[in-house]
């Protein structure tokens, strides 16, 4: 994390304290007879084994996805144990996790702060003092530190998501939680009686976790983006725009390079025939050397249903145009789901399809969990991709794995 962000993450702990302290010292001798508070401090932790296996060990080579799978059938043996604590008082919490790793393979260990953060919420700030009784000021909540940030309608289909995501992890039989990467950001948000808003600004843009792709120095440059979002009439609607950095580098000017990337962007989800309709648009304006050089709109239109009881069915129609053509550009995506969920909703099974008519490619994902009790549960997953040698997932064919997940929560 940055070292100004910790700066500024320590000085927001200790005026938190102050504030909090002098708000309460008037009535703590007012409440020394009241039973004792339960503790702000709250621990969770669990222990996960993972093992994958290439379905295609022939062909595994240095393209392996994760550093411990390389030139061996395994795509997965890893322990990582996860540590979460959180420290809440009225107007702030203070968030901490942590992950601890262990290849099984080559005995390397790994370790990542996921989340160091401090969020406030002056709404419930106890205090007279009448700069913190501002309604401005009362319907603000803020955010600093390193935390998972994330937007937008898709499933897995990113628009006006633009933060980085660690594909590693997705294509590897990993939590889908870990597709997320932790970002440094100051997050602001202001909730008012007809519109809200988030505005996120990194001080340094992040960049995914990718596979067959050059590694290339990240850029040296921050982010912003902001969101506005309301109801009406029982739909939800969004307005995004960003300014800052592609998270994977694109082949631009004869070269792999990140690219500098302004965007504007709108979605809505509605009820629909028992089901919930979605529509997500972006527009991006890429350029090298800040030069305006190439444009590129996406859409999404998206459906979903419950078809008997715990059985869903949700369907997603994407496209990308671009400026600028080539032979994998302009892509179109189809993808179905189907979702099940047991009636004591220990069982939980979900088989995803994604399929482009124009790129001719195509990505199989399956994903089934029991939930044992309330400390066990054991996760089976199936990645299977295949289609033109340059398309995206038929790039990566030799990839296909199957993988069991143990996880025990203390």
């Amino acid at each position: 994390m940055n070292t100004w962000l910790k700066q500024i993450l320590a000085l927001a702990l200790i005026m938190m304290v102050f504030v909090a302290n002098g708000a309460s010292n008037d009535e703590q001798w007012d409440e020394w007879e009241e039973e004792e508070a339960p503790s702000p401090f709250t621990f969770n932790s669990y222990a996960q084994v993972t093992l994958g296996h290439w379905l295609q060990p022939s062909q595994v080579s240095s393209q392996a996805v994760s550093p411990e799978s390389s030139g061996s059938d395994w795509s997965r043996k890893l322990i990582t144990w996860r540590l979460e604590a959180d420290y809440e008082q009225s107007f702030y919490q203070l968030s901490f996790k942590s992950d601890l790793g262990y290849y099984l393979v080559d005995s390397a260990t790994y370790e990542k702060v996921r989340e160091l953060s401090l969020k406030t919420d002056f709404s419930n700030l106890d205090s007279d003092h009448p700069l913190l009784n501002n309604e401005v000021i009362r319907n603000t909540a803020l955010s600093v530190g390193r935390q998972s940030l994330s937007w937008g309608v898709g499933d897995f289909i990113f628009i006006n998501d633009l933060f980085a995501k660690n594909w590693k992890s997705f294509f590897n039989g990993d939590d889908e939680q870990y597709l997320k990467q932790p970002n440094d950001a100051i997050r602001l948000s202001y909730f008012a009686s007809t519109l809200n808003l988030d505005v996120i600004y990194q001080p340094r843009s992040n960049t995914d976790g990718l596979i067959n792709t050059p590694k290339l120095k990240a850029p040296n440059g921050d982010a912003i983006n902001a969101r506005v979002y309301f109801s009406h009439q029982q739909r939800d609607y969004a307005m995004y725009a960003s300014n800052g950095w592609t998270t994977s580098p694109a082949y631009f000017d004869g070269k792999f390079q990140y690219l500098r990337r302004k965007s504007l962007g709108a979605s809505m989800v509605s009820p629909l025939s028992g089901g919930l309709f979605k529509l997500e648009v972006g527009n991006y304006w890429l350029s090298a050397n800040n030069t305006n050089s190439q444009q590129q709109f996406r859409w999404l239109i998206a459906y979903e249903q419950e078809l008997r009881a715990r059985l869903t069915l949700a369907l997603q129609l994407y496209q990308e145009r671009d400026t600028e053509h080539s032979q994998f550009d302009d892509r179109q995506m189809l993808t179905s789901q189907l979702s099940y969920q047991s009636k004591d909703s220990n069982w939980n099974s979900r088989l995803m399809v994604f399929y482009s008519p124009n790129h001719h490619d195509h990505y199989i994902r399956a994903t089934s969990s029991y939930r044992h009790n309330d400390n066990i549960t054991l996760t089976f997953g199936l990645n299977t991709m295949a289609g033109k040698e340059h398309s995206f997932f038929g790039s990566l064919s030799r990839q296909d794995n199957a993988y069991l997940r143990f996880t025990y929560y203390f």
